[in-house]
């Protein structure tokens, strides 16, 4: 798991625990794959690509963004893998990284897939 996917992460999570809707990050190969999965399940309003940036626009609630928390669950030293058997589905969004494409925890037990399993987002 590369360093960008991680400030990318934190960087969601300091938006979230500010309660900030918008923030801004330098462009990155998978951001797109990353942040596809977060629009369908309703947790960003929509992100758009701009001079070599992405503004990612946060759902919003009464009390913030629908983001609370973001758990990093693999970091650049240490990945975390995980098999479609082995993945708990809950209410949280838990997004894992198979090849290029990023899946959620539902999507990767009905293609029974593993991968790295990036983060878990409350």
């Amino acid at each position: 798991m590369r360093a960008k996917i991680c400030h990318f992460f934190a960087c969601l999570n300091q938006a979230a625990k500010a309660k900030r809707s918008v923030f801004r990050i330098r462009e990155f190969k998978q951001a797109a794959a990353i942040l596809r999965p977060m629009v369908k399940e309703g947790y960003v309003k929509w992100y758009q690509k701009k001079d070599g940036m992405i503004e990612v626009t946060l759902r919003q609630t009464n009390k913030g963004p629908l983001v609370r928390q973001v758990f990093q669950q693999s970091k650049p030293s240490i990945k975390k893998y995980v098999h479609h058997k082995t993945v708990k589905e809950n209410r949280r969004l838990g997004l894992t990284l198979n090849g290029s494409k990023v899946y959620t925890t539902k999507e990767l037990k009905d293609k029974k897939l593993g991968g790295i399993y990036l983060a878990e987002i409350r």
